[in-house]
């Protein structure tokens, strides 16, 4: 079975979802992407995939391998640095938890600027 959040982020989830990210990219008019991925990832050929896959939508792919266990605010400012030297209007998540909460709260400063502190209490 498949599911689909729409909420302040879009989140797909489900067996064969990856597929989906071109899609969403062409829906979005993304020009640059940028996929944090976990380490693991690349080891398991889920990053080559995923690029292929991000590729095949017409935008350009640049891959940052996520920092860590946990997210933390250096980590998600320099995210979010690398994001805006590639001119990023798309972040894609490929990983656990802490890949995606790095994208998310990164996408939070992309949008709004700033640093991630800004946001936080």
């Amino acid at each position: 079975m498949n599911w689909t959040i729409h909420n302040i982020h879009d989140g797909a989830f489900g067996m064969g979802c990856r597929v989906k990210v071109a899609d969403y990219l062409r829906e979005f008019h993304a020009q640059n992407t940028v996929l944090i991925y976990d380490h693991i990832m690349r080891e398991l050929g889920y990053l080559e995939e995923m690029q292929q896959i991000i590729a095949s939508s017409g935008t350009a792919c640049y891959a940052y391998q996520a920092q860590g266990e946990e997210p933390t605010s250096s980590g998600v400012d320099a995210f979010a640095a690398f994001c805006r030297s590639h001119d990023a209007d798309a972040v894609v998540a490929l990983g656990g938890g802490s890949t995606m909460d790095t994208a998310k709260l990164t996408g939070k400063v992309l949008a709004n600027g700033g640093s991630v502190l800004d946001y936080l209490g």
